[in-house]
């Protein structure tokens, strides 16, 4: 391959990296799409470096390729497990270096995709941009692709002889069936992180390279350039610029095509030379180059100034964690991925990273099981005297156990149906004067049905989510059955900022337990609640409202309301029951 060519991948490299680190930072809008172009150029290269001509399939041993593949992938992603579980020891609190914890052993393992789709289940939701390893998912979809590509192969070897044919005939068989899983409906979250919808990208770049070794398509791209740069256009054009929103599932298939006919027509010397001559494209190049180690460096940097410094990054904030990114990310390709990779022989290599990954999963399934908690946070009235894993979702997770038929007593009948939002209103209920006045029974999510008449029949109340009374989603069943004379109410949404990371590193300030925080992710649903739900509605978010237009963090007894700036905690839901109006609600005298 010649110098040339590699020019024209590190530039596509470039490309997806700084549209990533963009994206990362809250830039470009489309710039997720840069991990799209990585997962193309990866399958691509395997293919034209390793698996191209039948010698090579005849010699090709599965254990010789994945060692290659983890040296290559290992030190650095080492590297940024350590920094940040590191750093996350100083700063973060229990559940979130609980997350870290597991993230950094299932990243070690190469598993983080799958971790993240049972986990989080959602790579949008804002509190991502506060971890700081979630972007290791991708280097679980790659390492799993490397593992099926291998064993695809040497099955391939083993019963076909190497026949080229048939090796090319089966990949575009499981491209094609992966494709199709993609666009099928189904989970997004799935769709997202699984190998199985992701195979398609990097087998479109094999499957590319295994025909160009064709004669007959080598002199199509010769006179195909202007494909190629076209492409190249098109894709930074939508990658960066902010206003252009692009479809999920649409924007995906687009870039990847794009990068597909890049790669397709890339032999076109006489342009390539001249665009070259551009100090942007050797600026972009060099990115390229240091791709994998600015991949790995940039969200551990952006993540932790957001939880420590301030959410919101701001130009400054852009800027610092830019050039951070940079220098780590050129460092981290010094020292780490040429030094080290070339002076230490191959079985030295991986006797350090065994050692060190085995450091990582020991300290990772350690901060794991004790919860995350390695200090005490009174704020939380968290401490390391008494630490079991679930300290806040045990709380609310209790109202699981309310799933019964309403007591034979002449307590008031209240039904509650929906989320964990409507498990924190009752809650609030126990932990309320009228208390023992109350008779509750938990439903959850719209699973009421007519198994559940009774129930509806002899409730006094029942508290559905508003975002039921938005969406028009209230089970028929309710209204049928519901009794003259009850009412339905609906439980508000609530929010205390984003992650408390970066208000409980400023503990040590006089105005710490003043702080407040915003709820814009979710004002637009609260003024639809407001404007639907009418006078029956629960408002969390009114009563702890500040003149700022924020909302309150901390109680009046200096505990946080929430762990994680959506559920409550057991001082938030005391805290509620203090401050609401329960007279209102209940009519009483």
């Amino acid at each position: 391959m010649s110098k040339l060519r590699d020019d024209s991948i590190d530039f596509m490299k470039g490309i997806a990296t700084i549209a990533v680190v963009f994206y990362h930072l809250g830039i470009c809008t489309n710039g997720y799409l840069g991990v799209d172009i990585f997962l193309v150029i990866n399958g691509h290269l395997i293919m034209d470096s390793v698996l191209c001509h039948e010698k090579d399939l005849r010699e090709f041993s599965f254990t010789d390729f994945a060692i290659k593949r983890l040296v290559r992938l290992q030190p650095v992603l080492l590297a940024g497990c350590i920094l940040a579980m590191f750093l996350g020891y100083f700063v973060m609190l229990p559940d979130d270096y609980q997350g870290l914890g597991e993230t950094a052993v299932a990243s070690v393992c190469e598993a983080n995709n799958i971790l993240q789709a049972i986990t989080t289940h959602n790579y949008w939701d804002a509190v991502q941009d506060f971890k700081p390893l979630m972007h290791t998912w991708y280097l679980g979809v790659v390492v799993q692709f490397y593992m099926v590509y291998g064993i695809y192969t040497k099955i391939i070897c083993r019963f076909c002889k190497a026949d080229r044919r048939v090796y090319l005939g089966g990949m575009i068989v499981l491209t094609a069936v992966s494709f199709i899983l993609y666009i099928l409906p189904g989970d997004p979250a799935d769709r997202f992180y699984y190998l199985r919808y992701r195979f398609w990208e990097p087998g479109l770049g094999a499957v590319l390279a295994l025909c160009m070794e064709q004669r007959e398509i080598r002199l199509v791209c010769n006179s195909a350039g202007k494909i190629a740069y076209g492409s190249a256009i098109v894709m930074m054009v939508l990658l960066f610029l902010p206003l252009c929103g692009l479809p999920k599932t649409g924007g995906l298939i687009f870039v990847v095509c794009c990068t597909f006919s890049f790669l397709f027509a890339r032999n076109h010397c006489e342009k390539q030379k001249r665009i070259g001559a551009g100090g942007g494209y050797v600026f972009v190049c060099k990115a390229g180059i240091c791709s994998y180690s600015i991949y790995i460096w940039h969200q551990i940097i952006i993540a932790f100034y957001r939880y420590c410094i301030d959410g919101n990054l701001g130009i400054a904030g852009c800027v610092l964690c830019t050039v951070l990114t940079v220098i780590m990310g050129t460092v981290s390709y010094v020292l780490i991925e040429k030094r080290l990779t070339s002076r230490l022989k191959s079985m030295s290599l991986i006797a350090l990273c065994i050692s060190i990954s085995g450091m990582i999963l020991g300290s990772g399934m350690y901060v794991y099981l004790k919860g995350g908690v390695m200090r005490n946070v009174p704020e939380l009235d968290v401490f390391i005297s008494d630490v079991h894993r679930g300290m806040h979702s045990a709380y609310n997770d209790r109202v699981y156990a309310m799933d019964v038929e309403f007591s034979e007593d002449d307590r008031i009948k209240v039904l509650a149906v929906g989320n964990s939002f409507v498990r924190d209103w009752c809650n609030v209920l126990m932990e309320s004067d009228i208390a023992a006045k109350l008779d509750i029974s938990y439903v959850y999510g719209s699973a009421i049905n007519e198994e559940y008449a009774c129930r509806i029949a002899r409730a006094d109340y029942i508290f559905v989510n508003g975002s039921m009374v938005c969406e028009d989603k209230i089970p028929e069943c309710i209204e049928e059955h519901m009794a003259n004379g009850a009412e339905i109410w609906s439980v508000g949404t609530k929010c205390y900022g984003v992650s408390n990371g970066n208000i409980y590193n400023r503990r040590y300030r006089e105005e710490y337990l003043q702080m407040t925080a915003s709820y814009a992710d979710v004002s637009g649903q609260y003024q639809e609640e407001l404007r639907l739900c009418g006078e029956r509605y629960v408002d969390f978010i009114k009563p702890v409202l500040q003149q700022d237009g924020r909302v309150r963090v901390f109680t009046d007894t200096g505990k946080f309301i929430s762990q994680d700036c959506r559920h409550l905690t057991k001082a938030g839901a005391q805290y509620y029951a203090r401050i609401l109006d329960f007279d209102r609600i209940f009519r009483r005298e």
